[in-house]
Parts: structure tokens; C-alpha cells; sequence
């Protein structure tokens, strides 16, 4: 085995992918993640590791030189599979003479690294290195959590080779080293080297797991490690991704960024190995969720247009068929999430599925008829229609379930499953306005209002294969269910729509950004939508940075809650495109300029959610802990508020677009590149000032 060559990712690093507010860093290939601290180590005691498949495969991996651990001076990143972190380690008391050490990762199907010792000093040294490293084939869910997990197997010497074999016999990890350690024991290995003035010193490892006895990675020769499929997609991703050229250079580099995360989180089940969808987020939820997937898909449709089509292509392939109550699946009810299992699962087919979301179904509806207004092609419409109507099935039957009203709602029907089934998914999400905690069965507004417009997409479909009488039908549907919806959930007394209704029908009146989500269906009357666009951007919802899940006035309000007044910036995304829509366009602009804000404050990556203190208070805002990063509709909301604010409209049948845009002031000059319209649309369009300039751009690459 010959020694890697990692060169191509040596230069032009950055530190996109570095995290050091949080001391780990995260690469991300597929199903495959990493997390380690910023000077590489992956520390036992902590919630890292190599993952594959949901089971953790490497718990611990420490570089020591003489016994002594390597100063660290830093890591950097240029993308999601690879990083650099950089060490020193003095070997003379003066402390003048010194190792620099690079220590070089790449991930893909399996993880690599190379480490480099270099002599800066005028003298020879002999230094030893060792390696230590601990497998325990945890599940992924209890590392995340804390609970106890299986404790670490013992190394074995294979012919040179660490291993690592589970109790069952069939999940296995291999390290390879070239050169091969002078000596392996249970922890480990070392290596003794001698470095002459100015020499570097070189050591190439590969871990390599089995976590299947009918899935063996194939051995590579180093020199194709250019072609491996993670390398290969990400440079075509890269390349081939919308640019955005403005007046702003920190709004350009959180554009780029969130379509790199996007580009991160796409993940490929084997058995259709030409489709992606995408994960809802790194490190702990890499894999295929209904609601985060689908929203996601829709931010990306102009940029993107093929995560929407493997995202509906893949959550049809799995849409519910029988009534099992464990699983919570209902005969065409779209899944809430697949788990791979931690048993080395690698399809989807094969996964553990769990329906518990009343919110996937309809968003599976719009996110079909938001994709025909793009461009998505006839046959794969007409294969997707079926599910369709079982989704539109699935809610009447839901809806005819609910004694007080028409409404979709929800209760667990096991212990285990999720108490709140939209997307504040918390046991405590939903609250009345003094701070109670509503419990189920509960019909949440934003649930209703994702019927409504699906409803009307059916009715779009319809049209679209010239069936009217169809189309009419599903718009009288619709026009019912929005004056029913008025009548139940406004409050009148408050001036707002309440968050639900409980299992009495009565309102759960807090006031929430679920305002926005209302906006942005088009189930909001023309009499309320200016009453609902002040308090969006009144000091009550907004931050400063964006809306609060719930307003500073109620009670149970808590700015470091999870979704009892954080700030979502994808929750803030929902409301511009809701503003923008009803005409409210400097509103929209507000929550725009506050959102760009958030993403410059971060290094152009919009964080999963941040704390709901006023910016007024606190002129920075503040982390939530452990969240994800990136997250999937954390990086959609840049893409979604960058097209709101453009006022960015498809024309599928010319294969242009329209735009009518409201900048924020921030904003008065820009040009993106690269905007899709199907399969064969790409499109320019400038704006400077009042002046807009829409033309057709070359299908060649963006780059």
C-alpha cells in the first residue's frame, strides 16, 4: 500500500467548516460524518467519533510525541471532506527548536489521514509517536444523549493492521498505517522516528469500517483518490452551484456557503444510486426526514432542482400503506424519519421508519405543485400523482378523525413516539399565551394552512393536465376550509390567529411566528394580513435578528428555550416569503436585512437557531447549544430570503424567470447566476437599482 496522496486539498483552506466557538470540528460525506475537537483528536469522553450508518466506529483517536500531547495552533477546512489541524511540539527546554506537525483528514467511505513531522529545528531529534484509538460501535443516539454505551473493545495486531471487531462478529474496523508501527498493544500503536535538520517525516492512515458481511470496501489505489464518488460530487456540486454577486461581500459568502451545506448534506440511498435527497443536519441527523427534507427542497428549487425531485421521489417510495400503530405509520401519511438502525442498514428500504408528523403529508402535496411551477418534468409529475391523492386521502381521514372541526391533529399512540407532531416538536413547544403547556390531541394552524395550499396545488395540478372540473372542485375544498379556519382560529379580542386548538377546540392563543407559515400558505384573508405583517416585525416576535418562536409578552417565554422564543432563521425565512407574497415587501425586507445580519455574525453559515434576546439588549446574538451544523433548512433560508426579496418568480414554459424585486437597504446592486428552470433553464438575472435585467446563461458550469 502506497502512501495517499492528500495534496489536493492542501492549499486555499478556510475555515468554513471549523467551529472553534464549540471546540470540534465537523466533516460530513453522505451518511458519514466526523466530529472531532480542533486539534483533530476525537476524545472518548465527549460526543464524537467516526460515525458510518448510525453506529459510532471510531470513539477515540490521539497523536502523542513522547508521551506528551501535540500543541494545537489551529484547523482549517476548504469543504466538507476534508480538514487540516496544525500542532507544534518543542523538544528542547529553550523552547527554540521545534516539530511543526500537519495532520492532513479526508473522509469518504472511509476516513484517512496523513501526518507530517516536520524538523525546524538545527539538530537531529528522535521523538516517538503514538496513536491511540478506541472503537465501541455505539449507537448514534446514545453518544448524542449520554447514556451508557457499550464499553471499548480491545485493538488486535492483524498482520501490521489495528482492528477492532464487535461482539457479534460482523462490525469491524480496520487501520491501515503505512509505514507499519514498530509496535501495536490494546490501545493502539507507536512509531519511532529520527528527523534530521529540516527533514519531514511522514505517517498515512486508513480506517476502514465493515459494518455489513455483504458490504466490504473495495481496496483503491491512492493515486484514484481523486475519483472517489464523494470527491467527484462535491467538485461537480461546486462548480455547477448559482453564484451571487453583490454590492454586499458577507450576503455573496453566506449564499455560497449555504448552497455548499446543502451540497454537504445531499446523501444517496443505494438502491437508487442517481438520486439525491438531502439529510436534515451534521453530525446527528444524517438522514432522510420528511418535513426537514421537504422544506429544504423547496427553498432549493431555483438553485437546486434535483433535491426536490429525489426528496418527493424517495419519501413516495415510503409513504405509509397500512396502520401500524408502533411506527405510527397510516396509509398515505409521509414519514417523519428513516433511522440506518446502528446494525450497518445501508438503504433506506431497510431503515427503521417512523411516521409521527402531521405537518409532512401536506408539505409532500405543495412541494409537488411548487415543483411544477419549476419546471419538473411531465413523467415524473405523472408518477407522482398517485401519492398525491393518498396524501390529500390521508388528510380527510385525519381531519374526518377530529371531533371539534375539519382540522388534522394529532396524538402519539405510543410512549415513544413524539408528543408534538409539527415542527416545534419539543414535549413543551406548544403553550397557551400565560404559559400552560398544551397537550394532545392538538390542531395546529400552520398544519391547517399547509392543507389549504396544498388543496390549491391540487387544484394547479389539475389544471396542468386540463382536467378544470377536478381543479374546481379542489378550489371550493379550499375556500371551505379557509372560512372555517378563519372562524375557529382567529381571536378577535388579540388580533392574532392562535397556535392551535386543543382537544376541546378552544384556542391555544399565544402569539407565535406560526403568523408567518399562515402568510406564506395564503390562507390569511385580505382584512388580517396587515395586522399579522406588524406583529412580525414588532418588538414582541422579532429579535432583531428574526421572529421569535414565541413572543417576549407570553407567558413560558424563555430565549434559550428550544422553541419557546429562539430564533429559527429557516421559521424567519417562512415569514419573508409569506410578507413578500401578500405584498408586505418592507416588512419583508426588515426580517431580510436581520437575517444577512445573523449569517455575517457566523462566517456567512446561518446557525440551526440562536437565542430570542433582543438585539436592542444584547448586540450580538447569542448560540443556542448543540445544534446542528450545518443544517439543511438553516442553509434553505438564506437561498429562500435571497429569492423573496428579488420577488423571484418561475416561468416554466419560456424557461425564464420574473422578478419584481424589494431590497433591503443593505442590498442595491446584484447579480446571480446560474438560477434553474428544469432540466434544460438556467438563467442571469441583474439589479441595479430600479433596473432589472433577466437573459438566458450558458448550461456550461457557473465556475
Amino acid at each position: 500500500m502506497t502512501e495517499p496522496d492528500l495534496s489536493p486539498w492542501r492549499d486555499g483552506v478556510s475555515a468554513a467548516w471549523v467551529e472553534p466557538a464549540v471546540g470540534r470540528v465537523v466533516l460530513v460525506d453522505g451518511t458519514n460524518f466526523c466530529i472531532s475537537a480542533t486539534n483533530g483528536d476525537i476524545r472518548p469522553d465527549q460526543p464524537m467519533g467516526f460515525f458510518v450508518l448510525d453506529t459510532r466506529v471510531v470513539s477515540g483517536l490521539a497523536l502523542r510525541l513522547d508521551g506528551m500531547p501535540i500543541r494545537s495552533l489551529g484547523a482549517a477546512s476548504d469543504g466538507p471532506l476534508t480538514a487540516v489541524f496544525v500542532g507544534s511540539h518543542e523538544f528542547d527546554p529553550a523552547g527554540d527548536r521545534r516539530l511543526l506537525m500537519l495532520r492532513r483528514r479526508f473522509l469518504g467511505p472511509t476516513l484517512m489521514e496523513r501526518i507530517e513531522l516536520t524538523n525546524h529545528g538545527d539538530t537531529a531529534v528522535t521523538v516517538v509517536l503514538r496513536v491511540d484509538v478506541q472503537a465501541d460501535f455505539a449507537d448514534l443516539f446514545a453518544v448524542k444523549e449520554g447514556r451508557l454505551r457499550p464499553p471499548p473493545v480491545p485493538a488486535e495486531d492483524r498482520d501490521g493492521a489495528i482492528r477492532f471487531c464487535a461482539l457479534d462478529g460482523v462490525r469491524q474496523v480496520e487501520i491501515r498505517a503505512t509505514p507499519k508501527p514498530d509496535g501495536i498493544d490494546a490501545d493502539g500503536a507507536e512509531w519511532s522516528a529520527v528527523l534530521a535538520p529540516g527533514a519531514v517525516w511522514t505517517l498515512a492512515l486508513r480506517i476502514r469500517p465493515r459494518l455489513e458481511s455483504t458490504t466490504r470496501i473495495a481496496e483503491r489505489r491512492d493515486a484514484q483518490l481523486l475519483e472517489e464518488p464523494s470527491a467527484v460530487q462535491w467538485r461537480t456540486w461546486s462548480r455547477n452551484a448559482a453564484m451571487l454577486r453583490s454590492n454586499s461581500p458577507s450576503i455573496d459568502d453566506a449564499f455560497e456557503q449555504s448552497l455548499q451545506d446543502i451540497g454537504a448534506l445531499r446523501i444517496v440511498d443505494p438502491e437508487h444510486p442517481h438520486r439525491f435527497v438531502v439529510a436534515a443536519g451534521a453530525p446527528w441527523y444524517m438522514t432522510l426526514f420528511g418535513r426537514d427534507s421537504l422544506l429544504t427542497g423547496w427553498m432549493t428549487l431555483p438553485f437546486a432542482p434535483e433535491i426536490a425531485r429525489g426528496v418527493l421521489e424517495t419519501l413516495a417510495d415510503h409513504q405509509g400503506v397500512v396502520d401500524d400503530p408502533a411506527t405510527e405509520e397510516q396509509p398515505g401519511r409521509i414519514l417523519h424519519e428513516v433511522r440506518l438502525g446502528g446494525q450497518g442498514q445501508s438503504s433506506f428500504s431497510r431503515g427503521v421508519h417512523y411516521y409521527g408528523t402531521a405537518d409532512a403529508t401536506p408539505l409532500f402535496v405543495m412541494l409537488v405543485a411548487e415543483a411544477v411551477r419549476w419546471g419538473l418534468d411531465e413523467r415524473t409529475v405523472r408518477a407522482l400523482l398517485p401519492n398525491v391523492d393518498r396524501c390529500l386521502g390521508w388528510m380527510s381521514r385525519a381531519a374526518a378523525a377530529t371531533p371539534h372541526g375539519p382540522w388534522i391533529s394529532y396524538r402519539r399512540s405510543t410512549d415513544t413516539g413524539l408528543a408534538n407532531q409539527g415542527w416545534r416538536d419539543s414535549w413543551n413547544g406548544i403553550r397557551y399565551a400565560d404559559g400552560r403547556v398544551a397537550t394532545a390531541p392538538i390542531a395546529l394552524a400552520d398544519v391547517q394552512a399547509y392543507r389549504f395550499a396544498a388543496l390549491r396545488g391540487r387544484a394547479d395540478l389539475a389544471r396542468r393536465f386540463e382536467d378544470e372540473p377536478t381543479a374546481a372542485v379542489y378550489d371550493e375544498f379550499a375556500r371551505r376550509l379557509q372560512e372555517q379556519f378563519v372562524d375557529a382560529f382567529w381571536l378577535e379580542d388579540r388580533g392574532w390567529y392562535a397556535i392551535g386548538l386543543d382537544a376541546t377546540g378552544a384556542p391555544i392563543d399565544s402569539l407565535t411566528s406560526t403568523l408567518g407559515h399562515l402568510l406564506w400558505c395564503g390562507i390569511v384573508p385580505d382584512e388580517h394580513q396587515d395586522r399579522l405583517a406588524e406583529l412580525l416585525v414588532g418588538s414582541e416576535l422579532f429579535s432583531g435578528w428574526g421572529v421569535r418562536t414565541l413572543a417576549d409578552t407570553m407567558g413560558g417565554f424563555d430565549p434559550l428555550s428550544y422553541h419557546c422564543g429562539s430564533v429559527w432563521p429557516h421559521d424567519t425565512a417562512v415569514a419573508i416569503a409569506g410578507l413578500t407574497a401578500t405584498g408586505h415587501r418592507d416588512a419583508a425586507a426588515r426580517l431580510a436585512e436581520g437575517l444577512f445580519d445573523l449569517a455575517a455574525h457566523h462566517g456567512g453559515r446561518l446557525p440551526e437557531l440562536i437565542a430570542g434576546l433582543s438585539r436592542s439588549d444584547v448586540p450580538a446574538p447569542i448560540d443556542y447549544p448543540s445544534s446542528c451544523t450545518p443544517q439543511a433548512w438553516a442553509a434553505g433560508a438564506m437561498l429562500l430570503a435571497v429569492r423573496s426579496v428579488l420577488g423571484l418568480e418561475p416561468d416554466a414554459a419560456a424557461l425564464t424567470v420574473v422578478a419584481d424585486p424589494a431590497l433591503p437597504p443593505v442590498l442595491d446592486e446584484v447579480e446571480l447566476l446560474g438560477i434553474r428552470i428544469g432540466r434544460r433553464g438556467r438563467v442571469r438575472l441583474r439589479v441595479d437599482g430600479t433596473r432589472v435585467d433577466i437573459r438566458p446563461y450558458p448550461m456550461g458550469l457557473v465556475r
